[in-house]
């Protein structure tokens, strides 16, 4: 019987061992250079930079929100609408919508510093 990887995708062959693919395998091992790791590092920044978590006003929001204590909701909307800062509200809601993917960033940042031998 045929297989049926070969027949979808005739320029690829499957090991019957561990059903990968041999063309997956051999560039699997391929390491990037310095120069391209870089690059990489360097739009992974500049994604973080244009994040929604890194917006100054967010950020600002963060620090007013930390500076309170527990259960004084009331003096942080107030203050955050007399600086005109997102809400409460809009603060949860970026929060919650952006943490996974400001996570996703920063842990591609970190391995790339790592792979870079670059300390923080």
């Amino acid at each position: 019987m045929a297989d049926p990887i070969a027949l979808v995708h005739p320029g690829r062959v499957r090991s019957r061992r561990s059903g990968m693919h041999l063309r997956k395998v051999r560039t699997m091992f391929r390491r990037k250079s310095a120069q391209s790791l870089r690059s990489e590092l360097a739009s992974v920044d500049e994604l973080i930079a244009a994040h929604p978590l890194s917006d100054p006003s967010i950020r600002r929001a963060h620090e007013i929100i930390e500076s309170h204590g527990p259960g004084d909701t009331e003096a942080i909307a107030a203050e955050l609408e007399s600086l005109g800062l997102p809400s409460l509200d809009e603060v949860g809601t970026i929060q919650a919508e952006q943490t996974a993917s400001w996570w996703r960033l920063h842990r591609r940042r970190r391995k790339l510093t790592r792979r870079l031998g670059i300390t923080d």
